[in-house]
């Protein structure tokens, strides 16, 4: 066959003729002509092309943010509308939720996961953010900016992304968010497609129309309304509005159900509104020597006062007044369905002060407007002009009340205040959020235990080691399911051998992380002391300082250390001494000592040991049950009967579950940094650990000040190897009583360091609080809560339907009000009320 390049080249310039032509006859109809490399939509209007960014803000929960709080979203606010003088839109309206990121997450996993039970809990959690994508729309803003070119475009960004880059953060979009924002626009969400992909080249531009025009098709032959493809839609613009404003006036407006909102901004640079103000204020002086009423007066003084201030503003302050179009976009499945749609919606925009009119045979430019800058859509037919607002009345105005959180890694645990879901991963990291540690509190019934074991189970399923304490039956039922191993240290059922030393401690060796046995060992007596001390709090420094000989002496009189050819930290539980085999050896010495010091202190040290040998044999005369249970994901301890046994005995087994527990976690830990460090693994496969310290005020207090500095150690340590604590209460004064009168030093300290808990805790989650806690909170927590946050918290709510209403406070950003929601299945499982 020949080769002819003539007819070759007319080939591939019909190709660009021909979609040159479609994209004329559609944005005829639709403005939007394309989009560039960079993201930029391409808008035609009649003969001019101009240029559109779409963009995404930091959201506030307006309603409980503080004085000071306000008085900075406001007045950014307000300085962006005082300051940013081209056309600017902003868009408001209901978006389906977004959560790929999560799902990625989930599905790599799954396809990473050989564990029967985590792929059906991956699976299950999977399957529900698919529910949650398919069927759940939030309240979202989006503002716009435009340039007839793409510099000045890209000016325009740099400035607005300056005005509001320390409060809004405006980001742009990325370019599937602006397809479904279009198309969302002309369209219902049932017509949204599942997927978008642009054409190459010189077909991208009309792959990009396509994917977001009105599908079947946009009529504007009836006078009061469009006709789409698979809806009716009309417009309400705002003709006149009202004398007084509230605050987040535009969030009002924009949250009117079944409506798309559109603000569109500009600036008459014709008015000199200093002088149209100064006549507009003799007119009134006139009109009030002639009006017949006080009352009317009184109506006439009310505006004569606004536009006063106003002068002033516009004079002194640079005060800027924008022209604004305010519509209401109305769609419907049927006519009559939209009729009584726009009564009930024009109706609504009554009571706020508002009048709203469906203007007769404007219906294409009203569509056009969506898409157009102020500037084009003063010279539609109508001619209008937009309201008249002061920037200052726009500043309080604002309407970014939209909150949410979307850790990549997190699994749905509610719905905030304002409409948006929370995905949230206690592993997350980012520049702010740099440790994993949680303080939780809530009344019961609140739904504390609830949210604990959905913290448990994400982790479990996730592959994280899990370890936890326990003074009752409540995580007996999910431990069971979990496959989890539960250890009652009262030696009823488990013990733990206070003398086997675990390898605690690790060194980097040729590039690698091994047991440092020698400091595994060191802090093993280190520990061993502290344990005598906390069941003999009155042993004196010298007492303490001679067991640590004496311990060090029988490791090496048994054969278990100064040995080449043992290595003390990986023995079988059996080849570890007991206690009573210590006694033995505390009792020999004693009979030698001559010296009465000694002897005195050799006294001490037996009786002591004595007297845990024969009045607890189950609890400190036992092997350890496991060998190792550094392996075991699932482990918890139980508390529940030594809470009735002397502190003394409780402090020293919590002490001692809570070095196994460090023991097993730092080994791990110090594993994963070693990967982590050298890119040996995916940052999703770290694995990390968490200890979860139910009813902590039982083992953290002011009366037992070793466990708390330990816990702080461990809080404070535990970030460098992915390590976090969770301790959680029902009241906070249980925990942080008042010691400001306490002449103990040694308590004082510790009520010191049980604040420290707090302050090491990136995380915080109060939920229902007693009248009597708010006080505590306040002290403790410092300006984490506004006084409205701390007002509501009496008055949360637990119901099975809505969930558990909480804050979830992140250090470093904003409060997230919320209602933590789990489904019947997990309720269920986790044997909850929440």
């Amino acid at each position: 066959m020949n080769f002819n390049a003539i007819e070759v080249k007319e080939q591939q310039n019909k190709k660009p003729r021909k979609v040159k032509k479609e994209l004329n006859n559609i944005t005829k109809t639709y403005p939007i002509a394309g989009v560039t490399d960079k993201g930029y939509i391409k808008i035609k209007y009649q003969k001019a092309y101009l240029y559109l960014c779409i963009f995404e803000t930091k959201k506030y929960d307006l309603f409980y943010l503080s004085d000071s709080e306000y008085d900075k979203v406001s007045q950014n606010y307000w300085n962006l509308h005082r300051n940013y003088l081209h056309c600017y839109k902003e868009v408001y309206m209901k978006f389906p939720e977004e959560n790929k990121l999560q799902q990625d997450y989930f599905s790599y996993k799954i396809q990473e996961s050989n564990n029967e039970g985590h792929l059906d809990a991956l699976q299950f959690e999977l399957d529900k953010l698919q529910r949650i994508e398919k069927n759940y729309s939030k309240m979202s803003s989006y503002p716009m900016i435009f340039g007839e070119t793409e510099q000045e475009l890209e000016d325009n960004i740099e400035l607005i992304t300056r005005l509001t880059q320390n409060v809004f953060s405006f980001e742009q979009v990325s370019l599937t968010t602006s397809i479904k924002i279009l198309n969302l626009m002309n369209n219902t969400r049932e017509s949204l497609p599942s997927s978008y992909e642009l054409a190459e080249e010189e077909d991208r531009d009309l792959s990009f129309v396509k994917a977001t025009q009105p599908i079947g098709g946009i009529s504007f032959k009836n006078e009061a309304f469009n006709r789409h493809g698979d809806k009716y839609s009309a417009c309400i613009q705002l003709v006149s509005k009202p004398t007084r404003f509230a605050n987040f006036w535009i969030n009002d407006l924009s949250s009117i159900e079944d409506t798309i909102t559109i603000f569109d901004y500009g600036v008459d640079e014709g008015n000199d509104y200093g002088t149209v103000t100064s006549n507009s204020i003799e007119e009134l002086l006139v009109n009030r020597r002639r009006a017949s009423s006080q009352a009317e007066k009184d109506d006439i003084d009310t505006e004569i006062d606004l536009l006063r201030n106003l002068h002033m503003d516009i004079l002194r302050n640079g005060e800027q007044v924008k022209n604004v179009f305010i519509r209401l976009y109305v769609s419907a499945t049927t006519q009559i369905e939209l009729e009584e749609k726009v009564q009930l919606i024009s109706k609504k925009l009554e009571l706020k002060g508002f009048t709203g009119r469906v203007g007769l045979n404007e219906q294409k430019d009203e569509y056009l407007a969506m898409f157009l800058p102020y500037q084009y859509q003063t010279s539609f037919k109508s001619q209008r002009k937009g309201l008249e607002f002061p920037s200052e009345l726009l500043g309080i105005g604002v309407g970014f009340n939209q909150t949410s959180l979307c850790d990549p890694c997190g699994r749905y645990f509610g719905v905030t205040r304002s409409g948006g879901l929370t995905y949230f991963d206690m592993w997350h990291k980012d520049s702010i959020r740099m440790s994993y540690n949680m303080f939780l509190a809530g009344t019961m019934g609140s739904g504390k235990s609830t949210i604990l074991k959905a913290i448990l189970e994400d982790n479990w399923y996730k592959g994280n080691l899990i370890r936890g304490f326990a003074v009752n039956k409540e995580f007996d039922k999910l431990l069971v399911k979990r496959n989890g191993i539960k250890l009652s240290l009262d030696g009823t059922n488990g013990s733990i051998n206070i003398l086997q030393v675990y390898p605690s401690v690790t060194k980097e060796v040729d590039g690698r992380e091994v047991v440092d046995v020698e400091q595994s060992f060191a802090r093993h007596l280190s520990l061993l002391n502290v344990k005598l001390s906390l069941y003999k709090p009155d042993s004196s420094d010298d007492m303490l300082e001679t067991f640590s000989v004496v311990c060090h002496d029988f490791y090496v009189e048994k054969g278990l250390w100064k040995n080449d050819n043992v290595d003390i930290t990986n023995l079988e539980p059996e080849e570890y001494p007991l206690l009573e085999e210590l006694l033995e050896y505390v009792y020999t010495l004693r009979n030698k000592e001559k010296d009465e010091f000694y002897l005195n202190i050799y006294n001490r040290i037996y009786s002591s040991l004595n007297h845990m040998v024969t009045t607890y044999p189950t609890i400190f005369n036992q092997h350890s049950s496991l060998r190792n249970t550094a392996e075991e994901q699932l482990v918890f301890f139980d508390l529940e009967n030594l809470i009735d046994m002397d502190d003394n005995v409780f402090d020293v087994q919590f002490f001692s579950g809570l070095t196994l527990i460090n023991s097993d976690l730092m080994a791990n830990g110090q594993r994963e940094k070693y990967a982590n460090d050298n890119n040996l693994k995916h940052w999703f496969d770290i694995r990390r650990s968490v200890v979860i310290i139910d009813e902590c005020h039982n083992t953290l207090n002011i009366d037992k000040p070793k466990a708390v500095k330990a816990v702080a150690k461990y809080m404070s340590e535990g970030r460098k190897f992915f390590m976090g604590i969770i301790n959680a209460t029902q009241f906070v004064e249980r925990m942080f009583p008042n010691v400001s009168n306490v002449s103990d030093q040694s308590i004082a300290r510790s009520g010191d360091t049980l604040k420290e808990l707090v302050g090491l805790s990136q995380y915080k989650i109060l939920l229902k609080q007693s009248d009597t806690s708010l006080s505590y909170i306040q002290k403790i927590f410092g300006k984490t809560y506004t006084e409205e946050e701390l007002e509501m918290m009496p008055y949360f709510r637990t119901h099975k339907d809505t969930g558990s209403e909480g804050i979830l406070s992140i250090l470093g950003q904003e409060n997230l009000h919320l209602s933590f929601q789990f489904t019947e299945e997990e309720i269920a499982r986790y044997d909850g009320g929440a």
